[in-house]
């Protein structure tokens, strides 16, 4: 989630994952202060040229058990296809709030609406494959 602590991977990495590559580690701890100073909006041109924002985007909240269940799915299949997502906590921003607040947790792949709620693991897998 977006916070002090964003720029860590623990929340991201299991015990038999590797360490993230410092270049990795500098560009997701980029992403996470960019979607802090510009919400959901950030995008690759926001982040800069040479680095593309992630396509998955998860909206959630902390204490929500919903949002766990989706970050595990959507961890999982990122990892497997070779993505990387960024995870907004909607309570620090009241237009998210607003938005999402009775949905969370709400998933975008590529900018757009993919689900609410649940995150259904071969649907989002099927999303990735196709680029834009």
């Amino acid at each position: 989630m977006v916070s002090g602590d964003s720029c860590t991977e623990s929340a991201r990495r299991t015990v038999r994952d590797p360490p993230p590559s410092p270049s990795t580690r500098n560009r997701r701890c980029l992403l996470h202060r960019i979607v802090a100073q510009n919400g959901a909006g950030a995008t690759a041109a926001t982040v800069g040229v040479g680095v593309s924002a992630p396509r998955v985007t998860l909206y959630g909240r902390a204490g929500c058990h919903l949002c766990e269940d989706a970050r595990a799915v959507i961890d999982r299949v990122c990892r497997d296809v070779g993505e990387e997502y960024v995870e907004i906590d909607i309570d620090g921003d009241d237009e998210l709030r607003a938005r999402y607040g009775d949905e969370v947790p709400v998933t975008l792949v590529d900018g757009k609406q993919h689900d609410f709620w649940r995150v259904d693991e071969q649907r989002l897998r099927t999303a990735l494959a196709h680029v834009d």
